[in-house]
């Protein structure tokens, strides 16, 4: 019989005397409980003596302490969406769009990987290795798959009426045919409206393993917003040079990391910038899982250590 799972984390991990606690925790259903039954948990506040539980160590020892944290108290489930991606915010509307950016997928083959989703139904994506356009009910899809571990270059460009798909390698070998640059095209516009905008994101569910570089956007030939990635690296903020919006890095992908222009001179991202601006992104990247609290405490002024 599968008993019942609780996953629980404290927020500060570290408290003293006079501050507060916050507990989150998530509960899973034990068999034949149904997941609609009111589930509760049972929480104590101890003493670890000792937490040596290996079979020759000195054993697992702990000592209950008296205080007004420990009851029982009503759970819930709470769940966990992995996944690092960015939004670019307040984004403005496009009659004639055009979307570019450089892309190293790392793990193309897998089902669906997103790199970028925008308003209106615009999501780009890479579904079982082929790069895939999708645009409310339409569908572009390339004839040849990405290669993992290359750079890439993609585009997205749209005159209104028809939509072009574009994908190449960036450093072609003497080696590699020409036709590894691929293009396809639809009859239908790109028209999307304002608002945000998701890089390895489609409405804030992570799905992209790889770097991005360089997003851009035109609006009909007109450059409207560029992202320098190589700008302010050591923050979740994201620097776009031509009207100044704003974006957001979420769940810490790594930044400064290795992109299109590294030429192996260098071996230290603040030596040369500009070779580091990608971003790496991964689908289990987690820094907060965001959860409720479920126990708030103030510690007590007397608790002793």
């Amino acid at each position: 019989m599968k008993p019942k799972t609780i996953v629980a984390y404290a927020d500060p991990l570290s408290v003293a005397p006079g501050e507060q606690l916050r507990v989150m925790a998530s509960c899973e259903p034990a068999d034949g409980e149904a997941v609609t039954d009111a589930p509760t948990f049972r929480a104590d506040l101890v003493r670890l003596v000792c937490g040596d539980d290996r079979r020759r160590g000195a054993g697992y020892l702990e000592e209950q302490v008296e205080s007004s944290l420990s009851g029982v108290y009503a759970g819930r489930h709470q769940a966990i969406q992995p996944g690092s991606y960015a939004t670019l915010q307040k984004m403005p509307a496009f009659a004639a769009l055009t979307f570019s950016c450089h892309v190293m997928p790392t793990t193309p083959q897998r089902v669906r990987q997103i790199i970028a989703s925008g308003p209106g139904g615009f999501v780009l994506t890479i579904e079982g290795g082929f790069l895939t356009l999708r645009m409310a009910d339409s569908v572009l899809r390339l004839e040849r798959p990405m290669a993992a571990h290359r750079w890439h270059r993609i585009e997205a460009s749209s005159d209104g009426r028809a939509t072009t798909l574009r994908c190449e390698i960036v450093g072609l070998t003497v080696a590699e045919p020409r036709s590894r640059q691929l293009a396809a095209t639809g009859a239908f516009g790109l028209a999307v409206p304002a608002g945000d905008w998701q890089l390895a994101a489609h409405e804030s569910v992570a799905g992209f393993n790889g770097r991005i570089e360089a997003p851009r956007f035109e609006n009909d030939g007109k450059l409207v917003a560029a992202w320098d990635f190589a700008q302010n690296m050591a923050s979740a903020e994201l620097v776009e040079t031509v009207q100044g919006l704003r974006g957001v890095a979420h769940q810490h992908p790594a930044r400064a990391v290795k992109g299109t222009r590294w030429d192996g001179s260098v071996q230290r991202w603040l030596d040369a910038p500009g070779q580091y601006a990608a971003i790496h992104f991964h689908e289990d990247d987690l820094t907060d899982a965001g959860w409720q609290p479920d126990i708030e405490w103030q510690v007590p002024q007397d608790l002793a250590s």
